[in-house]
């Protein structure tokens, strides 16, 4: 059972795959409004961290956008499917070993890629970030968290996800804690049969 529960587990996080059970569950959707929700204003330059393939691209396309991914390949195809929106970029950076574009960006999206990060990876990225960020710019955090209420859809979506480091909101909180959050707040799943992921929001705004 084990080994057919890792056989599956990978055939779910083939990208294509992912991304076909991510638009089947409606959970692609689902981020772009959550995303986007917390934006006050609808322009400036906007830096998007772990873009994948573009799926919550099309939210953003009022702003000077740049998407950045490890994964060149998802890199190539979010370039070909957005090649017509000449104020949107992607390029495949990993910012934990380069720097990019210092006190540049109006915004930054770091979105649903945590989970995947160890707490010392995860911390030297929100360092990475903020650097990249203009004085007064705003960093958007957003990622799935364990709660007590999750029901067995959202555990089974849980089991299945490649991200080996999700957190609660009080672990979550233990990375934030040196750093000036200006907001903080759960954004619960829409009650649906198939129930997503609540996620945790925080804000921070560079100094």
């Amino acid at each position: 059972m084990a080994l057919k529960n890792r056989i599956m587990k990978k055939i779910i996080n083939i990208p294509f795959v992912l991304n076909f059970v991510h638009n089947f569950l409606g959970a692609n959707q689902y981020k772009v409004a959550l995303y986007t929700s917390v934006f006050e204003g609808k322009s400036g330059t906007l830096l998007d961290f772990g873009c994948s393939y573009g799926n919550t691209t099309p939210g953003f396309l009022n702003f000077e956008y740049y998407g950045v991914d490890i994964d060149g390949e998802a890199i190539t195809a979010a370039k070909q499917k957005f090649k017509n929106y000449p104020h949107v970029h992607f390029a495949c950076v990993d910012v934990l070993r380069q720097e990019y574009k210092r006190n540049f960006f109006d915004h930054a999206l770091f979105a649903s890629t945590s989970h995947h990060l160890s707490d010392e990876e995860f911390k030297s990225i929100l360092d990475k970030l903020l650097v990249a960020l203009k004085p007064g710019g705003a960093l958007h955090f957003f990622d799935i968290i364990h709660r007590p209420d999750d029901r067995w859809t959202t555990k089974l979506l849980t089991k299945f996800d490649q991200g080996k480091h999700i957190r609660t909101r009080e672990q979550t909180e233990k990375v934030f804690k040196n750093y000036p959050v200006t907001e903080m707040r759960i954004f619960p799943s829409p009650n649906k049969f198939i129930k997503l992921w609540h996620f945790l929001y925080i804000k921070i705004v560079r100094p």
